[in-house]
């Protein structure tokens, strides 16, 4: 395995160290306590819903058509997931899909400001700005909309993002009619727009899977665990590469995640496999050998994946929330032997109040930086975002 470079969490007189700068917190970081739920921001997403502007929609003050009886204010809830942008500050949400939400935007919040506020990203296919007719109407592999922009999807813990600051989305997903998105995509964050669908290749099946990715700084690549197929994208020009298959395991309802101290590719399943798999639970490849799963042992018998799992590197740990109350659950790695030591499970007690979660699931609306040394959580888009100082 590669040998990762790890930037640590420090504080020194008030001020964050991360990735050889020194920057003073913002105002709302400075503001938090210690392990107390506490949401900051100036506004919620549902602030910003484009229905609600006649200069973006175009049939204001009517609903707008790619807006379904739920509207925005119920995306979260449609298996949607978001992603954690820690070189760049950002939180970004985008999702809906199947029978719900139908506006292909997308939101992120500049948590690098004393007082980060939401914003839209892009104009949802339908609008005033990108006028089409159909928003049902289905392009290639049930995938793309007529003017390019791909269709909203439930976008489960398919979402990550890259050092340059775009956002991907990984094949394969539920678009309006539940049918299977073939095609990734990619928001450009300069152009605030999708490039086109034939940015990421078409999976090879095509099935939906409510599958998994992550992204890897060693080497630059985009894991995606779909189907029963591990594949990684590369950035440079969209090819992907298949590395194996194990029709005994699945990524649906997943959460993968990058292990920076052990330069491990790790899986939280969210459904049982079968033979040798039929109790695991957490599962894991070396990204230099990607030619099978090794079983983590636990001490527990939950699985995460829906929840909402992150690695937390300056604490060498992996936190969960598991939809109940304030605490996170704590998984703690083995120092050596990963696949033959046991992973013990803990609890991290937490204040505040959190609001009732999402019922179909957390996925990527739960983060940890090491920028801010904070765990994140978008609990529904008509809340501000909750923020968590780690201990």
């Amino acid at each position: 395995m590669a040998t990762p470079t790890v930037d640590t969490y420090t504080a020194d007189s008030g001020e964050d160290v991360y990735a050889g700068r020194e920057e003073t917190p913002p105002a709302w970081r400075v503001a938090l306590s210690t392990l107390t739920w506490t949401q900051i921001g100036s506004n919620k997403i549902t602030d910003i819903d484009p229905e609600n502007d006649a200069a973006i929609n175009g049939d204001y003050p009517s609903g707008a058509i790619w807006t379904p009886s739920g509207g925005l204010s119920a995306a979260a809830d449609e298996w949607s997931g978001g992603a954690l942008d820690d070189v760049n500050g950002r939180m970004w949400f985008c999702g809906g899909g199947h029978a719900g939400y139908k506006g292909n935007e997308a939101y992120s919040i500049d948590l690098s400001a004393d007082v980060p506020s939401w914003i839209m990203r892009g104009y949802p296919s339908g609008s005033i700005q990108n006028p089409i007719a159909d928003v049902d109407a289905n392009g290639a592999n049930n995938s793309v909309m007529t003017d390019g922009r791909p269709h909203q999807v439930h976008t489960y813990n398919l979402l990550s993002t890259l050092p340059s600051g775009d956002l991907v989305l990984c094949p394969s997903a539920y678009q309006w009619a539940g049918n299977a998105t073939a095609y990734g995509f990619v928001f450009d964050h300069a152009d605030d727009d999708w490039d086109t669908a034939q940015d990421l290749a078409s999976h090879s099946s095509g099935s939906p899977s409510a599958g998994c990715s992550c992204y890897d700084p060693i080497r630059d690549v985009v894991w995606c665990f779909t189907g029963d197929t591990l594949s990684s994208y590369d950035p440079s020009d969209w090819s992907r590469t298949d590395h194996f298959s194990n029709g005994s395991l699945s990524g649906y309802y997943a959460c993968m995640v990058y292990d920076s101290l052990r330069d491990l590719v790790v899986v939280f399943l969210g459904a049982a496999g079968a033979g040798a798999f039929s109790s695991a639970y957490v599962v894991f490849v070396d990204p230099d050998s990607p030619t099978a799963w090794t079983i983590a042992p636990l001490d527990t018998t939950t699985r995460w994946g829906s929840y909402g799992v992150k690695y937390d590197d300056a604490n060498d740990r992996y936190l969960t929330w598991d939809r109940a109350g304030n605490n996170l659950t704590i998984i703690t790695p083995p120092a050596t032997s990963p696949g033959s030591n046991t992973w013990v499970s803990s609890t991290l007690t937490c204040s505040g109040t959190l609001s009732s979660p999402s019922g179909n699931g957390t996925w990527g609306r739960f983060q940890v930086s090491q920028t801010y040394n904070c765990a994140f959580l978008l609990n529904a888009t008509d809340e501000k975002l909750w923020a968590l100082a780690l201990e």
